[in-house]
């Protein structure tokens, strides 16, 4: 903007005067709107991340110089202080509110981490991150923050994460055999991740910081990133699992193609549905191309026998599906943009008409 405003000048042939009075009317002599609320919101929450950080770090290190009571106490005053603070607070202080709500979720996480090493309950890693989601959802709900159902998100990930890593990392022969229950079952947890932020959009429970409902859009993003990546991972598990298929249909799997249609599912939400984002086709769109290579190089490598000399063959083909799926992403990019254009330009255009509708009114009378 600065270079194109020095060159409409000179074009132009503005005087000094002219050129201050443009340069004024573009704006830019003045800053963002809303900055300094906008900083005081992201200093906040930026510090409730990194004091709930350290004081996780902190349980993690054992703490050996301190009593077991004094321990537990701290950790029980690290939740239960910052939560309360954050209900008695008034609703006009909404980023700090949302601030501390966050630091107290993360302060619960290193009590329940405290409590798991210190008393050895028995729970595995999932009950544990399990039961935090579940302690945690109550103020989630109250202060219906998008940063907080973010948090609140990558828990319930890490909890479904651990739960179906005992069978991934235990047993793979579990992993291979898509009948298993537990490998029919975590994709649908993993959808239930996805359509999260859909489901809380669509009741009203994501507000912005003036306490105005908004779109979701870290959770949505992040939801996406997680149950993408895991229907990604466990496609790319059912691709190389079996070894000695000699046709290409004996490599798609029940499982492989389960895993897909979630993916592919992810990519037509991000594309075509009322929550169409980018972000999330481009996600899914990455994850069917690792896919499609995966599956394409196995082929190429074991039943064409294609050994170094194939690999810049392999290179040149994925390079031109990866150029192929950015230039449609674009595309669609572009499709988007001029879309919200048009839609700006009637909202303008409806204001006119209604601003001249007024005045003839007006004349009339």
């Amino acid at each position: 903007m600065h270079k194109t405003l020095h060159e409409l000048a000179q074009q132009q042939g503005l005087a000094p005067r002219q050129t201050r009075a443009l340069w004024r009317l573009a704006g830019m002599h003045e800053p963002p709107a809303a900055l300094y609320q906008r900083l005081q919101q992201a200093l906040a929450l930026v510090a409730a991340l990194l004091l709930g950080a350290g004081l996780i770090f902190w349980v993690a290190a054992n703490w050996d110089a301190q009593t077991r009571t004094f321990k537990l106490h701290l950790l029980q005053a690290a939740v239960a202080v910052p939560l309360a603070a954050a209900l008695l607070l008034p609703a006009g202080r909404r980023a700090l509110r949302v601030a501390l709500a966050l630091l107290g979720t993360l302060a619960l996480g290193g009590l329940l981490a405290y409590i798991g090493m210190t008393y050895q309950t028995g729970a595995d890693a999932w009950q544990l991150f399990a039961t935090w989601a579940a302690l945690a959802l109550p103020m989630v709900l109250v202060l219906r923050s998008d940063w907080l159902w973010a948090l609140w998100l990558l828990i319930v990930a890490v909890a479904i994460g651990s739960w179906s890593g005992q069978s991934l990392i235990n047993h793979l022969a579990n992993v291979f055999d898509w009948r298993s229950s537990r490998n029919l079952l975590t994709p649908l947890l993993w959808l239930l991740v996805f359509a999260c932020p859909l489901l809380i959009s669509r009741l009203g429970l994501v507000c912005n910081m003036q306490g105005q409902a908004a779109r979701p859009v870290l959770s949505l993003r992040l939801a996406a990133l997680l149950a993408v990546g895991a229907w990604g991972a466990h496609g790319l598990f059912y691709i190389f699992a079996e070894e000695d298929a000699h046709t290409f249909g004996a490599w798609l799997q029940p499982g492989f193609v389960y895993n897909t249609v979630f993916v592919l599912f992810a990519a037509w939400a991000g594309w075509r549905s009322r929550w169409r984002d980018l972000a999330v086709l481009a996600l899914a769109l990455l994850a069917l191309d690792v896919l499609a290579l995966a599956l394409l190089g196995k082929w190429m490598f074991v039943n064409m026998h294609v050994e170094e000399n194939g690999l810049l063959l392999f290179a040149l083909m994925a390079a031109g599906l990866v150029g192929m799926s950015g230039r449609w992403l674009y595309q669609q990019q572009k499709t988007a943009r001029a879309e919200m254009d048009a839609y700006h330009v009637t909202d303008e255009e409806a204001d006119e008409e209604a601003g001249e509708e007024a005045e003839g009114a007006r004349h009339g009378r």
